[in-house]
């Protein structure tokens, strides 16, 4: 049987984001307590798609290891790595936000564990009702728009906290349009091409 080489996961579209963060705003303008959890899903949002942090890395960054004026996250990645972390602009409102109408804990998220963040982010697109996506494709969406954006591998490895850019290559959803632009620039058989004598 030949082994399947389909890509887990996907890569949210720029209109599924901006989906979720309306609906996040909206929810955050609830009656509390529903507008605290809807300011919280936007901050969880924020760590995972607007820096690229793992579940894990969302449940243990320390509030005191945020830096929102430098857009900037010291955190422990896997294997106990640590590795600075940057949100990209725009993103740190929600994170600020958060932080500034939650009760005060060393934990930003004030989570212990990676499941109770999938579990704020399941609720967040619930509510969204945009076609289902796990948790860690909002950080396959990160990968993915960087390399979009034409940063190149090594950049997006680093940002991503990888080790080994194959893993990095994982993370690479662009899809059939950007396939087909890529070669629609090379030149074609009829076109001039000048002699090099």
């Amino acid at each position: 049987v030949d082994r399947d080489t389909t890509k887990a996961g996907r890569a949210l579209a720029v209109g599924e984001l901006r989906t979720l963060v309306h609906v996040g705003k909206l929810w955050a303008r609830e009656p509390e307590p529903e507008g605290t959890l809807g300011r919280r899903a936007l901050a969880v949002l924020a760590l995972m798609y607007g820096a690229g942090l793992r579940r894990t890395e969302v449940a243990g960054v320390l509030t005191a290891n945020v830096d929102l004026e430098g857009g900037k996250i010291a955190l422990v990645g896997k294997r106990n790595k640590r590795r600075i972390a940057y949100l990209a602009p725009g993103w740190g409102t929600f994170v600020q936000q958060w932080a500034g109408s939650a009760d005060p804990s060393p934990r930003l998220i004030g989570v212990r564990s990676p499941e109770s963040v999938g579990r704020i982010i399941d609720a967040l697109q619930g509510r969204a009702k945009i076609a289902p996506f796990t948790p860690h494709d909002l950080r396959r969406s990160f990968g993915t728009h960087l390399l979009d954006a034409g940063k190149d591998l090594s950049l997006a490895r680093d940002l991503l906290g990888h080790d080994d850019i194959r893993t990095t290559i994982l993370y690479d959803r662009r899809g059939e349009d950007e396939l087909r632009e890529a070669v629609a620039d090379l030149p074609g058989p009829e076109d001039e091409v000048e002699d090099k004598e």
